[in-house]
C-alpha cells in the first residue's frame, strides 16, 4: 500500500484509538494494582469499559445493522458513566470539606437545572442545520452533545468554586477535574461541529477527538499516583493573607454545615 494511501484520516484515527486503548487499560490496571481504584472506582471502570468497547467494535462489521444496534445500546451506558465521572470529581475535590460537599449538592442540583436550560438553548444551533443524511444518528449526536455540554458547565461551576476559595486540592483530584473538563468540552465542541458540518467531517473530527482523548489519558497515566497521607495539594494563586482568611472562613462554614442547624 502506498504511503499516501496509508496516512489518511481513517487510519490515523485507528492508530490513535489503538494507543488510547493501550494506555487506558494500562492505567486501569495500575489503579487496580496499587489500590487507587477504591478512591477512583468510576474512573477505573470507565477506562476499562471504553477500552474494551473499542476492542469489541473492532471485530464487528462496520456499516451493518448489528454494529448500529450495539452502538445505540451502549450510548445510555456511556451517558451514565459521564455523570458518574462528574460526581466522582466533585466528591474527590471536596472530600476534605464534608459539610460544604453536602450543602454543595444543592448547588450542583441547581447548576444542573441551569446547565440543562443553557444547553437546550444551544441546541437550536444544531437543529438549524439542514436535512441530515442519517437523522437517527444525528439525533443521538445532538443528545450526546447536550449531555457533554451539561457536564462541562457543571465542572465549570466546580472549577470556579475551587478557584475562588483557596481549597487545598490533592494532585490527583486536580488532574481528574482538569482532565474531565477538557474531555467533555472537547467532545461538546467536536459534536457541535459534526452536527453543523455534516457526515463529511466525521473522519477528521473523529481523529481530533481520538487525539484529545489520548492526550488526557496519557496525562493521567503519567501523573496520577498514590497520594502521600496529609493535607498536601496546591492552591490557586492568591495572596497568602487573603488565602489564610478565606480558609478560616471556609473552615468555619464547613464546621457549621457538618454539625447541622441547632447543634
Amino acid at each position: 500500500m502506498p504511503p499516501e494511501d496509508f496516512w489518511n484520516w481513517a487510519n490515523l484515527s485507528r492508530l490513535l484509538e489503538g494507543c488510547y486503548v493501550a494506555v487506558s487499560l494500562a492505567l486501569a490496571a495500575r489503579l487496580l494494582r496499587n489500590g487507587m481504584s477504591r478512591r477512583y472506582g468510576v474512573l477505573t471502570a470507565f477506562l476499562a469499559f471504553s477500552a474494551l468497547t473499542l476492542i469489541g467494535f473492532y471485530f464487528l462489521p462496520r456499516r451493518t445493522n448489528l454494529y448500529a444496534q450495539v452502538y445505540f445500546a451502549l450510548v445510555p451506558l456511556n451517558w451514565g458513566f459521564y455523570f458518574a465521572l462528574a460526581y466522582e470529581a466533585y466528591r474527590r475535590a471536596l472530600e476534605d470539606h464534608p459539610g460544604i460537599a453536602t450543602a454543595g449538592r444543592w448547588v450542583v442540583s441547581g447548576g444542573l437545572v441551569l446547565a440543562v436550560l443553557a444547553t437546550s438553548v444551544t441546541l437550536l444551533v444544531d437543529l438549524s442545520a439542514g436535512t441530515q443524511r442519517f437523522p437517527v444518528l444525528f439525533a443521538v449526536h445532538v443528545a450526546e452533545r447536550a449531555v457533554a455540554t451539561t457536564i462541562t458547565l457543571l465542572l465549570a461551576v466546580l472549577t470556579g468554586f475551587l478557584l475562588y476559595f483557596p481549597v487545598l486540592l490533592r494532585r490527583n483530584s486536580l488532574l481528574l477535574v482538569t482532565g474531565l473538563t477538557l474531555y467533555f468540552l472537547g467532545k461538546a465542541l467536536l459534536l457541535l461541529l459534526r452536527n453543523l458540518l455534516g457526515p463529511a467531517t466525521v473522519e477528521v473530527l473523529s481523529t481530533v477527538n481520538q487525539g484529545l482523548n489520548l492526550v488526557i489519558v496519557s496525562l493521567w497515566f503519567l501523573r496520577i499516583a498514590p497520594e502521600i497521607p496529609g493535607p498536601g495539594g496546591r492552591r490557586p494563586t492568591v495572596p497568602n493573607e487573603q488565602a489564610e482568611e478565606m480558609l478560616r472562613r471556609l473552615g468555619r462554614l464547613n464546621e457549621v454545615l457538618t454539625r447541622g442547624p441547632g447543634r
